[in-house]
C-alpha cells in the first residue's frame, strides 16, 4: 500500500512536471498565433523543457523584432508612395482589383471635389477602368478622340486618360493606375 501510494504520488508529480510546461507552451503558441508576439514563457528548469521554453522565448522575440521592422518598412514605403503621387500635377487615381479607389493624389482629390464625384471616377473613365481590369490590357490612347472633357469651375477642361494595369511580381493583376493628363491647351490649339 505504501509502495502504491509512493508510486501514485511520484507519477502525479512527474506528470505535473512534464504536463504543466507543455500546456504553458501550447497556450503561448496559440497566443503568438493570434499576434501577441511580446509574450515570454517562464523558464522553470534547466532540462529539455527549460531549453525548449528558452528557445521559444528567443523565437517570439525575433518574430516581434521582424514584425516591428516590417511595420516600419511598410509605413516608410507608404509615405514614399504618397509623396511620389503628390509630386504629379495631373490627377492620379490608384484602383484596387474591384475598381474602387484606394489612393489618389491632391490633384485627383481636388478634381473629385470640384466634380462632386463621391469617391468614384467620372462615368466614362470608370467604364474604361473596368475594361482594363476585366481584359487585363492597358488603355493608352494617343489621339484627341479619347479626350475626356469635364466641366470644372465653370469652364471646360480636357484630360487624356491613361490607365495602366498594375501587376505583382508574379504577373497577377493587383489594380490599375489612372492618370489624367491635362491637355486643355493642346486641345484648344488642335481645334
Amino acid at each position: 500500500a505504501v509502495g502504491l501510494t509512493i508510486y501514485a504520488y511520484a507519477s502525479f508529480r512527474l506528470g505535473q512536471a512534464i504536463l504543466t510546461p507543455i500546456q504553458t507552451l501550447t497556450h503561448a503558441a496559440r497566443e503568438i498565433g493570434e499576434g501577441k508576439l511580446d509574450l515570454t514563457i517562464p523558464v522553470l528548469s534547466h532540462d529539455e523543457l527549460g531549453e525548449l521554453a528558452s528557445t521559444f522565448n528567443k523565437m517570439a522575440a525575433q518574430l516581434n523584432e521582424y514584425r516591428q521592422g516590417t511595420n516600419e518598412q511598410i509605413v516608410r514605403l507608404h509615405h514614399t508612395m504618397e509623396a511620389a503621387l503628390a509630386s504629379f500635377s495631373d490627377p492620379v487615381y490608384i484602383l484596387d482589383p474591384g475598381g474602387r479607389i484606394e489612393l489618389k493624389n491632391r490633384a485627383a482629390e481636388e478634381l473629385s471635389r470640384q466634380l462632386a464625384l463621391e469617391g468614384g471616377l467620372p462615368p466614362k473613365l470608370a467604364a474604361a477602368a473596368t475594361d482594363v481590369l476585366r481584359l487585363n490590357k492597358d488603355f493608352v490612347p494617343d489621339s484627341f478622340s479619347e479626350v475626356l472633357t469635364l466641366r470644372v469651375n465653370g469652364g471646360e477642361k480636357s484630360f487624356l486618360p491613361r490607365i495602366h494595369l498594375m501587376r505583382d511580381p508574379t504577373g497577377r493583376p493587383v489594380g490599375a493606375a489612372v492618370a489624367l493628363h491635362d491637355v486643355t491647351r493642346f486641345r484648344l490649339l488642335d481645334d
